[in-house]
C-alpha cells in the first residue's frame, strides 16, 4: 500500500519541528512546546531525529485529528468538550491513548480531569465516559461515570426506544449496535453486570470490588 501524499496542515505552518500524522498531514509547530508536553517526543528528537522532522505511523491514535486535538491543548490549555456532548468519545479515548504512548502525563492527568469535571457536570454522557475508562483500564474514570448517573436520560443515546425500561448501565438493556460499536473490554462488562445486580441504583458502591475479582477470574482461564 502506497503512502498518502502528504499536505500541509493550514493551522500548524510556522516553528523549527516537523509532525506528518499516520493519514498524510504535515504540521509544524515550535519544539519547545512539543517537549515540555511529551519528554519522549523530545528523547526520540535528541536520539534520531536530528533534522527536527519525525512521521508518525499509527493509523487509530495518531491521525490528523489527534494531532490537531494535541497542538490545540498544549498551545491553548484548553480541552474543547462542547462538540463531544451527544457523540461518541473514541475520539477522545485514542486521544488519551496517544498521551500515554508518548508519555505525556501531565497532559493525560488534565485531560482526565477535565472529562470528570464534564461528567459531573451533565455535559458528557456517563455511559460514554464509562465507555472510556474500560477501554483506557482507568477504574477511577468509570467510578465517576457510574457516581453521576442519576438523572441519566436514555436521550443521550440516539438508538434506545421510549419502551425501554432498562437503566442505562444495565448491559441488558443495551441494544446489538451498541455492543459492535463500542470496545468495553470483557471483565469491565462483567464487573458491571455483578455490580448493577448487587444495586441497579447505586453500581458504583461494587463495582471496583467485581472488577478485582472479575480481572482475578480472568487471569485463572
Amino acid at each position: 500500500m502506497s503512502s498518502p501524499a502528504i499536505t500541509d496542515d493550514p493551522n500548524y505552518t510556522e516553528g523549527d519541528f516537523e509532525i506528518t500524522s499516520s493519514d498524510g498531514v504535515r504540521f509544524t509547530i515550535n519544539s519547545y512546546k512539543l517537549f515540555w508536553a511529551s519528554p519522549v517526543f523530545a528523547e526520540a528528537h535528541t536520539r534520531a531525529f536530528s533534522d527536527k522532522a519525525i512521521e508518525l505511523t499509527d493509523p487509530d491514535i495518531e491521525t490528523a485529528p489527534i494531532l490537531r486535538l494535541f497542538f490545540t491543548v498544549i498551545t491553548t490549555l484548553h480541552l474543547p468538550l462542547d462538540s463531544y456532548k451527544d457523540c461518541d468519545l473514541t475520539p477522545l479515548t485514542n486521544f488519551l491513548l496517544f498521551l500515554r504512548k508518548w508519555d505525556a502525563r501531565q497532559l493525560h492527568t488534565f485531560v482526565l480531569e477535565n472529562i470528570h469535571t464534564a461528567v459531573r457536570g451533565a455535559k458528557l454522557p456517563p455511559l460514554r465516559v464509562f465507555q472510556l475508562g474500560a477501554v483506557l483500564d482507568d477504574v477511577d474514570t468509570c467510578l465517576v461515570a457510574l457516581h453521576h448517573a442519576a438523572g441519566y436520560d436514555p436521550w443521550w443515546e440516539p438508538w434506545w426506544t421510549a419502551g425501554d425500561d432498562y437503566r442505562p448501565f444495565n448491559p441488558c438493556g443495551w441494544s446489538i449496535r451498541f455492543y459492535k460499536e463500542h470496545r468495553i473490554p470483557a471483565v469491565y462488562l462483567l464487573a458491571l453486570s455483578q455490580a448493577m445486580g448487587h444495586s441497579p441504583s447505586h453500581p458504583d458502591a461494587w463495582f471496583k470490588e467485581c472488577l478485582v475479582k472479575a480481572k482475578a477470574a480472568d487471569k485463572k482461564s
